[in-house]
This record gives C-alpha cells, sequence and structure tokens, in this order.
C-alpha cells in the first residue's frame, strides 16, 4: 500500500479579518452576493464571466464553505489566487479541493490551483456573521 499527502503553501493570518474587509471595501471592484451549497455550474459560470469581465488578480471570498467553493470553481478555470476569509471554519478553505453541482450530481476533484494562497480567521468576525439570536450563546 503506498500513501501520499501533498501539502501546498498557505499563509494563515489571524485576528484581522474586520480591519483587512474594512480596507478591502476602499478598492472593491466587483461582488458576488448570490452563493448557493453546492456550488451550482451555472452560479460557477456567471462568477466566471464577472472575473473575466473584471480582470480580477485575486479573489477575495468571505462567508462559509459555500463562498469559499465558489471562489474555487472561479480559480479552477481563470486562475487568480484566493484570499479567504472563512467564518464558517468549513475546513475548505485549507484544501485544494473543488466541487460543482450539474444537474443534481455534485463531482469533486483537487487542483492546487483552487487551494487559497491566504487565510484570515478571525473569530469576532466570524461571531458577527451569526444572527442575532445565537451571538449571546457564543
Amino acid at each position: 500500500m503506498r500513501f501520499q499527502h501533498e501539502t501546498h503553501e498557505t499563509r494563515v493570518i489571524f485576528g484581522a479579518g474586520r480591519s483587512l474587509l474594512e480596507r478591502l471595501a476602499a478598492i472593491e471592484v466587483g461582488r458576488i452576493s448570490k452563493v448557493r451549497r453546492h456550488v451550482p455550474v451555472e452560479d460557477a459560470e456567471v462568477a466566471r464571466r464577472r472575473a473575466d469581465e473584471l480582470g480580477a488578480s485575486v479573489l477575495i471570498a468571505v462567508g462559509g464553505g459555500s463562498a469559499i467553493g465558489l471562489a474555487k470553481a472561479v480559480a479552477l478555470t481563470s486562475g487568480p489566487p484566493i484570499v479567504a476569509v472563512p467564518t464558517t471554519y468549513s475546513g475548505s478553505e485549507m484544501t485544494p479541493v473543488w466541487g460543482l453541482t450539474e444537474d443534481g450530481v455534485k463531482t469533486t476533484g483537487r487542483d492546487r490551483r483552487v487551494a487559497p494562497s491566504v487565510v484570515v480567521y478571525d473569530p469576532e468576525l466570524t461571531i458577527l456573521c451569526l444572527p442575532r439570536s445565537r451571538r449571546a450563546a457564543a
């Protein structure tokens, strides 16, 4: 039996999420707010076209696994690096695994191009993304 483990280089930053997002707001060129679970192929195509139209040089994915998955779908074909700012800690932010769903069938794969180059972990930002009813418990 043969076992192989590959790693990729990722810069991990702790505690700078809110300040990063505030600074990015001043230079943001485009935003995709429609993000669905399991990254439907049609959503990936829309996001890829938008990134191409804008000449995106970097993708900033803020949110859970779905937001990061959509950025990975763009990076898979267009190639800009990803900065992931996870708010749910799905684990997707640290892997080269992508997934796309078409006609109810999910396809996954591995590609180093989709592994985020930078991951920003900020617990305060995560709590701010919770519904108000759950913030007190956190």
